[in-house]
């Protein structure tokens, strides 16, 4: 009786350490599978700029940094685009009380804009402190590009069909 129960005494080990494997195996793609998601939600197209465009209006989010006096400012904006001031998200877990924990934390910001005519518009994304003339190695050139789109006889509006962003290089 007791060599029958070593007899299957390690091949139940063995299961038991399988269809663990087998768990945290499955744990771990999960947990990857949310993360790549996440990530392709956060997934900074000029590593940290992203773009989205629909119809006449863009936005762009960037990662920005508040807490260090840093913030991005927009100058040399072409007549025909119509742009809203950069909001910002503190994505700091302190608030409050905690308040002098956050240096160093970040967030994103963001810039909505419109397209009020077609041709080729362009607007400068510089990131700074309000108090220097130079920004801190990080200025943009934003070159939007669209087309007029014709819906029936009457109407038309703008289109956006390319957005660049090219990094400027001051040094």
């Amino acid at each position: 009786m007791a060599q029958k129960l070593h007899r299957y005494f390690i091949p139940a080990i063995l299961l038991i350490i399988i269809i663990g494997l087998s768990w945290a195996l499955f744990q771990t793609k999960t947990e990857l599978k949310t993360v790549k998601e996440k990530a392709m939600h956060l997934a900074f197209d000029r590593g940290d700029i992203q773009i989205q465009k629909s119809g006449d209006t863009f936005k762009l989010t960037f990662v920005s940094n508040g807490s260090t006096g840093y913030g991005w400012k927009v100058s040399d904006v072409s007549e025909k685009l119509d742009l809203d001031d950069i909001t910002t998200e503190d994505l700091s877990p302190f608030s409050g009380a905690d308040y002098q924990l956050r240096a160093g934390g970040s967030g994103l910001a963001y810039l909505k804009g419109k397209v009020l005519a077609n041709g080729r518009h362009q607007f400068k994304l510089s990131y700074k402190r309000p108090w220097e003339k130079t920004s801190l190695d990080k200025d943009y050139l934003v070159t939007v590009e669209s087309q007029t789109k014709h819906y029936g006889k009457t109407s038309s509006e703008p289109v956006i069909s390319f957005i660049s962003i090219k990094e400027i290089i001051t040094k």
